[in-house]
């Protein structure tokens, strides 16, 4: 099976959350071969890249702000001035560091990066084309002239030349509704929005199922996982753990909020530090269940419950609001340019819960610990829950 992954799932997962570490585990075993458009490679290293440099230069700006009002002893004063020129040179070496890791990260999963030249080499017609395209508002152009779309018409030639030389079926993994369109028109292309639902279908979940026949201990133990009575733990666990909903801040690719209940364009949305002891936690379901590496399998799951919203958001936009919506926020503090509001909302979230189960337990065992999860002396099973998304339901 060939997969093909976008800008945005690479922003979404990065090179090392349970979902990307379920794919290894497929490449590596050679079940999927994975497939990175250059262009991508290079949005997502160059994203990368920036986001960490304007945190350093945000930094470095307070200490220079903090410096200038000589507050510190001159011990001190040195001390921050050489951290600024070790945070220089991090932003130096910055780039290749990352393009190292990504191509480890290629190197250990037989990845292959599809190169834009052999693309080019491979159709000479294939800047003309995209340069008609531009003019028309084809394929990859939502209308003409768009010159923000010029990224995914090279993408679009990178996806097309592999599936030109491979003459097979390719899953690609991408958000972009309007970039999904175009895929979607080829019949040897399926497009999927995101790795959970990659890997939740049936041609993927029969890989795992043929991997883990090789051992009797990895299906025993997923067969308990998939059972009634270990859900009915794991809810009692997620409604009652003190496990902490605590983000340090989410972006739109990690929140969405379909219906519009913020009403303003978030730069950043916190959810304010809360125990699930402490919230009304509903609606938990779980979904698949899989076996990732050494002792730790992984279990989709979500639920609902009501939080407080934490925003920072453009002040102009807020003071634009009438007065009856300034009044669903809480208003917290400002500057010039942003402010930070509060919201009750009902969310669902979701992610995995990540169990590591100690070697020396059998299925049939491991269902009998499972009744102490919440127990602080459970050290036979280690149990960590993950949420990777955020949806705005109501408020």
């Amino acid at each position: 099976m060939n997969v093909i992954l976008d800008t945005n799932i690479l922003r979404e997962e990065g090179l090392g959350s349970d979902n990307m570490k379920l794919l290894s585990r497929l490449a590596k075993r050679e079940k999927i071969k994975i497939y990175i458009p250059d262009i991508v490679k290079r949005e997502y290293l160059t994203k990368k890249e920036k986001n960490f440099n304007d945190e350093l230069d945000k930094f470095c700006r307070c200490i220079d702000k903090e410096r200038r009002y000589k507050l510190f002893s001159e011990e001190k004063d040195k001390e921050l001035s050489e951290i600024k020129e070790k945070l220089k040179n991090i932003k130096e070496e910055l780039y290749t560091s990352l393009d190292n890791k990504f191509c480890e990260w290629v190197n250990e999963n037989k990845a292959t990066i599809i190169d834009l030249e052999d693309a080019l080499d491979d159709n000479m017609l294939l800047v003309q084309n995209i340069i008609d395209d531009y003019f028309s508002g084809n394929n990859a152009f939502r209308h003409p002239k768009r010159r923000e779309d010029f990224p995914d018409a090279f993408i679009l030639s990178e996806i097309l030349y592999i599936l030109n030389q491979k003459k097979e079926f390719i899953y690609i993994v991408i958000k972009d509704g309007a970039f999904k369109i175009c895929l979607d028109k080829h019949d040897k292309i399926q497009t999927v929005d995101n790795l959970s639902n990659l890997l939740s279908l049936d041609e993927f979940k029969s890989a795992f199922d043929n991997l883990d026949s090789e051992s009797s201990r990895i299906q025993g133990i997923r067969k308990f996982l998939s059972s009634e009575k270990c859900k009915n733990a794991l809810e009692g666990y997620v409604c009652c753990s003190d496990d902490y909903i605590l983000f340090c801040d989410w972006d739109n690719n990690d929140i969405s909020d379909p219906e519009n209940i913020i009403e303003l364009k978030t730069q950043y949305v916190f959810i304010e530090s809360t125990s699930k002891h402490n919230l009304c936690v509903s609606e938990v379901k779980f979904g698949n269940n899989n076996y990732i590496e050494k002792e730790i399998y992984v279990i989709q799951y979500s639920f609902i419950a009501d939080v407080t919203l934490e925003i920072v958001a453009d002040y102009k936009e807020y003071i634009s609001l009438d007065e009856q919506k300034k009044k669903t926020f809480e208003f917290v503090e400002a500057d010039d340019e942003e402010c930070t509001l509060k919201k009750k909302a009902t969310c669902r979230f979701s992610g995995n819960i990540t169990l590591d189960i100690s070697e020396e337990l059998t299925p049939e065992a491991l269902a009998a610990h499972f009744r102490y999860l919440n127990n602080d002396n459970n050290y036979i099973i280690f149990i960590e829950s993950k949420i990777d998304k955020v949806v705005i339901m109501a408020i």
